[in-house]
């Protein structure tokens, strides 16, 4: 199942992240859709993207996202074992 926000007039703020984070506990893809009220240039879009994935990882977790149209589709890397065992991205 894919989680959908919507992001307008303010900005991706702390609580947006946040609400996020917990999102992905439960969820391996989100989808975040740009309204106008947010802004239509392309590279604005890019650069939030980009901005609210650095936000999102953390040591043990990697993200990675996509842009199509107007909407942010982010996805959360699996974890994976290397041959000693240990967990890693």
């Amino acid at each position: 199942m894919v989680v959908t926000f919507q992001l307008g007039k303010g900005e991706a703020d702390k609580n947006f992240i946040e609400t996020i984070k917990a999102s992905f506990k439960r969820h391996n893809v989100i989808k975040i859709k740009v309204l106008k009220t947010q802004t239509r240039d392309k590279e604005e879009l890019e650069k939030i993207a980009s901005l609210m994935v650095k936000e999102l990882e953390t040591d043990n977790r990697r993200f990675k996202y996509k842009i199509l149209g107007f909407t942010i589709i982010i996805n959360k890397f699996r974890k994976t074992k290397h041959k000693d065992g240990k967990n890693n991205l």
